[in-house]
């Protein structure tokens, strides 16, 4: 009933988005102007045509280009291309026109809505076969019956012609897409299917004798068959499950993807979760793709052949939920090295390819809302947002006021009292209710002739709009263990439980134009345009009170604890580029082709007025709670004051050149060279700024500075409203009139300082060399060798207290990186390939970087580590191949694959629980460290099958995929010994307490990954179906900054009776490790055909409604052991073993889209 209720609430959406209601106004005005252009006869104008031994086909060119009619033809004027025509005539219309150019021909002409078909005359059929049937039926015969339509819209393409091979038996399909071809032969025929600008499709029929056989059949567009005249029905371009399978079948290394067919049967809407669904690919945090266990930071992203930056600013990693599914084509993931690639990956270089442009005129037009079943209509809570929020853009209203504020030293500097006015004074939030989501795309398809040149167009716009409410349950340490359970007090004091409510809206627009020239068969220039914008707004609430016994709270000191996290985050990621392509020699054994590219992209992060408030408040004597209050007094509250304002930039640009040369020495030698440069600059900037009581100074790290006396006596001066105001005052307090100079009120300190900033640059230089023996066909050898040299340099600062000093970081390396395949085809159908090759794996500018930040969403604080170093991997694969030589739309693979790490880069915990540092108290840090070595390998399954074979009318419209991957991991490490120098400058960096291990899983590495789809498609209906599950397996989220046998051999003592020194207090402190849980998704999708190329989908994904669940490895083993109940002796509870950190279920989410292509 309830889902009914989310459903029924569509009805008021309207009411709620006007902005969106006009961008659905605006496409259903283009809807009606494109329809009624259809609607136009061309045959019935009028023209006319005077031609002088002209070839027909330009002919017909010259009369497309008088009259603007469309003509599309294929081979069938070949045979005629010396005859010539001559035609005088005045005011006569279209029709007869073809009549005359045609009229010494066996072709004619046939209209399809706007377009005009040149074919060739069909013979002369039975008359009581008005579907072009091949006569009365047999002995021995059956009926052959279906509809014939485009690949990807299911519209009918009437006039396409059906034949079976071998016979004379033909005909066309008629203006609803159906055929009857009776008289066919009983048993196994081939059917062909063409039609003008598709390409042919042939297909294996059983015919049963005396029966009638139902085939269905999808043309897909083909550009190579189309000349000067195009197509302008709608058609489709895009890569089919079965180009996608003979690229991976013709690919010599290992390599994996997912196709526009396959994306187009399933309910996700951004690349992230669609990315779940390829061969050994997890996805994290809902955005980043891990390839074969080996985490985010393990691949590369290649988009259009660019190399894509990493869009977060606390590690490298690209969010793959920023790329809309409208605008994507293909996925391809290389899991082993190639020359021909950057060698900067070990999991996978995923190439995400974007939809290109087409021999064809279209507009495609579509609109998605979608419900969460555990947010949408409920009420959130959200500060007042700028004007432009709703388009992913700041207004202004957020920006950094520029009067004055120009920093004059690397101390803590105050704002004067004149300037408080230039901050905005919005700091308050309150109940908004949660609307739907909506996306709305336009796709665009032309071209044009200019002279013997062609230009092809593809522009794509798609604007998302997110509304969510989420509330995760959050914990540090075990359940009540503090004051109860055998540790002690100052290993526990931070224990907290709580509460995280989230509430964002988030804008996306994402723009793409590019053009491709055809300048003549064998050269080709292309300029590719994508443009995001994503802006995220985000009221965080969390809560949390001390993880105590429920007896104990009224005795117990500390105060529950309050803080507001209000959020904007724009994330701008322009990539363009340009290239070509030329081909020489093409038709010969000798041929060669020359490919260059050069790229530019710009990423800013952009985080403005980002503003925090922290709380508290402590309960009464009958247990009734005080209002929140602001939390100062403390030495953790000092480091964000009583009032935080931070201003967040990070900009980065890349430029890139690449050039590529082929050489074909006859049929069995290949030969590649090429070169890649790339140069990228980054600059990090951030300004903080807090308010303290107005004697302070702003530099100040703990108050026990000032003396206990002093202190009181300043904070007398001062009113007690401002010193303990709640937030129903900050409506009034942000005035400066409570900011006087004296010190007497507030005072607003810009602390930014050297730390606050860090530039940083990157050199990449590479070459390759690559060659490829084939014998027949059945043996492929392909081998190559990668030379890079890289230079990554960063500016930072650190500090010691107010003295700040410069930290440079440069980290250079040459590597030769060899790369090696083995294909050999036993049949045409199966094959064994086999790959050898080594890669590397770079830290990013944040990784290396003496910077820390802080990530209010999941409440973290990410620091660098200076010393982190390169790791270099040695990759193995062998797989098995099978491809059905019937049934081209078929695989099945098994393969095997190892790696060999040296220095694998992991996600560290670096944090004490006793930890007094003013951050650390606030927020888990996080960071980055090398272990000594590691070892990944695994096997990996893929299954493409049609169900045909099962004995049911409907299985041959079934298809099933299943692929999987079971993966094991090892690392080991030995004593990290640092010198003395180190030490002051470094202090005690990540990694320091690991000491020796072996044996743990890799950091990010699922022990088994499932994908299983069952599909059901009726082309002639137009009714498509799945069911579509996905599971990965549990994984370290983040490694414990400390050695599992010290701390165990330090709990034994402690347990003992032993008293501890304070060294292994703080050893015994450490936090553990955090492990990310299994989690599962099932969804179900439905596409139907409502008319010609309009589709209806609904959709309802992850209905299991999985929990998100992180939890503290506090066994220090990495396997989850859930907490158990123990009992003290005072007969409370308290719980050992691994409790929930964080966790919260992400909702059934519903969708409903229409999409219609003209």
């Amino acid at each position: 009933m309830q889902k009914v209720v989310y459903l029924l609430r569509y009805l008021r959406f309207f009411e709620l988005k006007p902005r969106l209601s006009s961008v659905i106004l605006l496409m259903a005005t283009l809807l009606v102007c494109m329809t009624r252009s259809a609607a136009q006869e061309p045959t019935a104008k009028k023209t006319d045509l005077q031609l002088s031994e002209t070839t027909i086909k330009e002919a017909l060119l010259v009369l497309q280009k008088k009259t603007g009619i469309m003509f599309a033809y294929g081979q069938h004027l070949e045979k005629y291309r010396s005859l010539t025509v001559n035609v005088s005539e005045k005011d006569i219309t279209i029709a007869k026109a073809l009549e005359l150019i045609l009229r010494d021909t066996d072709l004619t002409y046939r209209q399809v809505k706007s377009q005009v078909l040149i074919e060739q005359k069909s013979a002369s059929q039975t008359p009581s076969s008005p579907n072009g049937a091949a006569g009365p039926g047999q002995q021995g015969s059956g009926t052959l019956k279906g509809r014939i339509v485009e690949f990807e819209t299911s519209q009918p393409l009437p006039g396409a012609s059906v034949s079976i091979v071998g016979t004379s038996i033909g005909g066309k399909a008629n203006e609803s897409g159906y055929y009857t071809l009776t008289g066919v032969p009983a048993g196994n025929q081939t059917l062909e299917v063409s039609f003008i600008g598709y390409q042919t499709e042939r297909i294996s029929v059983n015919v049963n004798a005396g029966r009638e056989t139902t085939y269905d059949v999808r043309l897909q567009g083909d550009d190579n068959l189309l000349e000067e005249i195009v197509v302008s029905t709608p058609r489709s371009t895009f890569t089919s499950e079965r180009q996608l399978i003979d690229e991976i079948k013709q690919s010599r290394t290992i390599i994996s993807g997912i196709s526009n067919e396959h994306i187009s049967r399933l309910a996700d809407r951004n690349m992230a979760d669609v990315a779940k669904r390829i061969t050994g690919v997890t996805v994290v945090d809902d955005r980043f793709i891990v390839v074969r266990g080996m985490a985010q930071r393990y691949n590369i992203t290649y988009l259009n052949n660019n190399i894509a930056p990493s869009t977060e600013p606390y590690s490298r990693a690209f969010a793959f939920d920023l790329l809309p599914t409208h605008i994507v084509d293909k996925v391809i993931v290389n899991k082993s090295p190639v020359a021909n690639l950057q060698g900067d990956y070990s999991g996978g270089a995923v190439q995400v390819f974007t939809k290109q442009t087409a021999n064809a005129k279209g507009l495609n037009i579509g609109i998605q809302t979608t419900a969460r079943s555990n947010s949408t209509f409920g009420n959130g809570m959200m500060y007042r947002q700028g004007g432009l929020d709703w388009l992913g853009f700041d207004d202004g209203s957020r920006r950094l006021p520029q009067n004055n504020l120009v920093k004059k030293s690397e101390g803590a500097q105050s704002i004067e009292q004149e300037n408080i006015g230039s901050f905005s004074d919005n700091w308050t939030y309150g109940p908004r209710k949660v609307t739907p989501d909506i996306q709305a795309f336009v796709n665009y398809f032309d071209n044009w002739q200019l002279g013997s040149w062609q230009l092809f167009n593809l522009s794509s716009l798609v604007y998302t709009n997110e509304n969510r409410f989420v509330k995760r349950n959050v914990q540090v340490g075990n359940t009540w263990s503090y004051q109860i359970g055998p540790m002690p007090v100052a290993v526990e004091q931070n224990n907290t439980q709580g509460v995280e409510q989230i509430s964002g809206q988030t804008a996306k627009i994402s723009a793409m134009q590019n053009f491709a020239l055809r300048i003549h068969d064998g050269l080709r220039l292309n300029w590719n345009n994508f443009f995001l914008n994503e802006g995220r707004g985000s009221t965080v609430l969390y809560f949390a009170n001390p993880n105590i016994h429920p007896e104990l709270r009224n005795s117990d000191v500390r105060r529950d604890q309050k803080r507001t996290s209000l959020i904007f985050e724009q994330r701008l990621l322009y990539n363009g580029n340009l290239g070509g392509s030329w081909e020489f020699d093409k038709n010969k054994e000798q041929r060669h082709l020359i490919e260059w590219n050069m790229g530019y992209t710009y990423a800013k992060q952009y985080s403005p007025d980002l503003r925090i408030a922290n709380y508290q408040r402590q309960k009464n004597e009958d247990n009734s709670d005080n209002a929140w209050e602001v939390n100062f007094g403390s030495d953790a509250s000092l480091y964000f004051g009583m009032l935080s304002r931070l201003f967040i930039s990070n900009d980065e640009q890349i430029y890139n050149i690449s050039g590529d040369y082929a050489f074909h020495a006859g049929k069995n030698f290949v030969f590649k060279l090429g070169t890649f440069h790339r140069y990228s600059l980054q600059n990090v900037d951030r300004r903080f700024f807090k308010v303290l009581p107005g004697f302070m100074t702003g530099n100040e790290v703990t108050i026990g500075g000032w003396g206990y006396e002093e202190f009181a006596r300043n904070m007398a001066k001062i009113s007690p409203q401002l010193l303990r105001f709640g937030e129903q005052d900050l409506a009034w307090l942000w005035d400066k009139r409570y900011f006087p100079e004296d010190g007497t009120g507030l005072k607003l300190y810009d602390v930014s300082s050297p730390v606050d900033r860090y530039k940083a640059s990157e050199q990449n230089n590479a070459a390759y060399l690559l060659g490829e023996w084939n014998y027949e066909e059945k043996l492929i050898v392909n081998a190559g060798l990668r030379f890079e040299y890289n230079l990554k340099k960063v500016g930072g600062s650190g500090n010691r207290g107010t003295l700040y000093f410069p930290i440079p970081v440069r980290l250079e390396t040459r590597n030769w990186l060899p790369s090696g395949a083995v294909n050999y085809w036993f049949t045409p159908d199966i094959a064994v390939k086999a790959s050898l090759g080594k890669s590397i794996n770079r830290p990013e500018y944040r990784e290396i970087s003496p910077f820390s930040d802080f990530n209010f969403i999941d409440n973290e604080q990410i620091s660098g580590n200076v010393t982190l170093k390169e790791a270099k991997i040695t990759n193995y694969d062998v797989r098995v191949e099978y491809y059905p030589e019937q049934h081209p739309n078929e695989m099945i693979s098994a393969g095997l694959f190892f790696k060999r790490l040296k220095n694998p880069i992991e996600r560290l915990r670096f944090e004490s629980a006793g930890s007094v540092n003013a951050a650390a108290s606030i927020f888990p840090s996080i960071s980055f460290f090398n272990p000594d070595k590691a070892r990944v390998y695994g096997l990996e399954i893929d299954i493409k099958k049609s169900l045909e074979f099962i004995p049911l009318s409907f299985s041959r419209n079934l298809s099933a995929v299943l692929n999987g991957a079971w993966i094991r991991s090892s690392v080991s490490n030995t004593l990290i010994e640092r010198t003395e120098e180190q030490r002051r400058q470094y202090g005690a960096s990540s990694g320091s307490e690991l000491g020796t291990f072996s044996g743990r899983p890799l950091q990010g590495q699922p022990p088994y990954v499932i994908n299983a789809g069952l599909f059901y498609e009726n082309p002639g209906k137009g009714t498509k179906v799945g069911l579509i599950y996905n599971r990965s397996g549990d994984n370290i989220y983040a490694i414990g900054n400390g050695n599992r046998d010290t701390i165990q051999y330090l709990k034994d003592r402690l347990l003992s009776g032993e008293q501890l020194s304070n060294t292994e207090l703080v050893k015994l402190s450490r936090r553990p490790g955090l492990m990310e849980l299994a989690r599962q998704s099932l969804d179900i999708t439905w596409t139907q055909r409502i008319v010609k190329s309009m589709q209806l989908r609904v959709t309802a994904q992850n209905i299991t409604n999985t929990a998100v669940r992180i939890v503290e490895d506090q066994n220090w083993n990495y396997r989850y052991e859930p907490e158990i109940e123990k009992k003290a002796n005072n007969n409370r509870s308290y719980y050992e073993g691994d409790n929930i950190f964080r966790s919260f279920k992400p909702g059934v989410t519903f969708n409903l889209s229409v999409t219609y292509s003209f």
